[in-house]
C-alpha cells in the first residue's frame, strides 16, 4: 500500500516480478481505493476476541493512568509540605501524562482498531498537537530534573 498525501488516496499495487540487484519495480496492476474501501482491505484485521481483549486492557491502562495522575496532582496541591522542588517536577510529569491519557490515548486506540479517524480534522490536528506537547513537556521536565540534581 502506498499513501499519496497530496491526493488523499491509497494506491494498492500488485507486483508479480522479483527484484534482483538494481532492477526497477514494474507494476502489473494498480487500483485506487478511497479511505472507506481501504478500511475493509487492511493487511492486518484483528479478530473480534483480540479487539475485545485489547479494549479491556487499554481501558484499564487509561483509567489507571488518569486516576493515578489525578491522585499525584491532588496530593501535591492539597498538602503544602509536599510542594518541594522535586515534587513540582513530578507534578509537571503527572500533568503531561494526564493530558496524554485523556486527550490522546483513547482516540488513537479507536483509530488503531478501526483504521479510520471518525473524530474530524480539527481534533486530528489537536490530538497530534497534544501528543507532541505532552512528550515535549515530559522531556523538558526530565531534563530540568537531571540538571537540578
Amino acid at each position: 500500500m502506498i499513501f499519496d498525501a497530496n491526493a488523499s488516496i491509497f494506491v494498492r499495487q500488485n507486483n508479480n516480478s522479483i527484484l534482483n540487484g538494481n532492477e526497477t519495480l514494474s507494476l502489473n496492476e494498480s487500483a485506487i481505493f478511497s479511505n472507506e474501501t481501504y478500511r475493509d482491505d487492511r493487511p492486518f484485521l484483528p479478530s473480534d476476541s483480540a479487539v475485545c481483549v485489547w479494549t479491556i486492557l487499554f481501558c484499564l491502562i487509561v483509567i489507571s493512568a488518569v486516576i493515578g495522575n489525578l491522585l499525584v496532582i491532588w496530593i501535591i496541591l492539597r498538602h503544602r509540605k509536599m510542594r518541594t522542588k522535586i515534587n513540582i517536577f513530578l507534578l509537571n510529569l503527572s500533568f503531561a501524562d494526564l493530558i496524554m491519557a485523556t486527550f490522546n490515548a483513547m482516540f488513537n486506540f479507536a483509530y488503531m482498531i478501526n483504521a479510520h479517524w471518525p473524530f474530524g480534522d480539527v481534533y486530528c490536528v489537536f490530538s497530534n498537537f497534544i501528543a507532541n506537547f505532552a512528550i515535549g513537556l515530559s522531556v523538558f521536565t526530565i531534563t530540568a530534573t537531571s540538571i537540578d540534581r
